[in-house]
């Protein structure tokens, strides 16, 4: 009998520790439907400051959307095992200043959903340099 999902999501925070990140910028030409002809992300790694379902090594992509608008959440959760990976999904401006402050980010807050089969609905984000236990 398969397991239903509970109510009402209760909503988790973590802080993702970035250790590294790297940025990817390309360009697609050719008309194929199934690919943006422009694509931008940050991909960030590191650790989370608490182990979600036992894993802490985490990663977050997050991709520049020149049709992003304002929905009900800021991206998903789209796995946990072997590493919890984040997709988040920012309008161009809002991308253009995280690309400036990535190589100072060394911690990104991420308040999400309970993850249900291994997926969850991030409902905000935001990215520091500084750390969470430091003073601001």
């Amino acid at each position: 009998m398969p397991r239903k999902r509970p109510g009402r999501p209760s909503s988790i925070a973590r802080y993702l520790l970035v250790e590294r990140w790297r940025g990817s910028v390309g360009s697609h030409y050719g008309g194929s439907a199934n690919v943006e002809p422009h694509s931008a992300h940050l991909h960030f790694h590191g650790q989370l400051d608490e182990p979600l379902r036992g894993i802490s090594v985490a990663q977050l992509q997050i991709g520049s959307d020149p049709e992003w608008e304002s929905s009900t959440h800021a991206g998903m959760l789209i796995g946990i095992k072997p590493v919890v990976q984040f997709v988040i999904s920012v309008p161009p401006f809002q991308f253009e200043r995280l690309w400036q402050l990535a190589p100072a980010c060394r911690s990104i807050h991420l308040a999400f959903t309970e993850p249900y089969r291994n997926s969850a609905t991030v409902k905000g984000w935001y990215a520091s340099t500084n750390l969470p236990d430091e003073d601001e």
